[in-house]
């Protein structure tokens, strides 16, 4: 979220960076490759799960990038590769059909 970009104080971050950082991971990471689209769909429509996503993506174009990338894995596993977190900004970099001979 770009407009809480401000820091809250040093070496912190907004209450909903962490949760919906970890939510998405769980999501896009979940064993069973076809629940994940149906549990994208779930987060706007459960009120507790819609405040951080609204808090993460005040616009629906910001979470694009990580259904889009669920959608045409065509059911590949789900790998977190890089997570961080900077005041209002979730940096979580994904990858999916990782095998150990990926260069990244």
């Amino acid at each position: 979220n770009l407009k809480d970009l401000r820091s809250p104080g040093p070496g912190e971050s907004y209450e909903y960076a962490a949760p919906f950082n970890h939510l998405l991971t769980d999501i896009l990471t979940h064993e069973d490759s076809s629940a994940v689209l149906p549990k994208l769909i779930k987060i706007p429509e459960t009120p507790e799960l819609n405040k951080i996503y609204v808090g993460a993506h005040p616009t629906n174009e910001h979470f694009l990038p990580a259904v889009i990338g669920a959608g045409v894995s065509r059911g590949d596993k789900c790998k977190l590769l890089y997570s961080d977190l900077i005041a209002s900004l979730g940096w979580n970099l994904y990858g999916w059909g990782l095998t150990e001979n990926s260069r990244l």
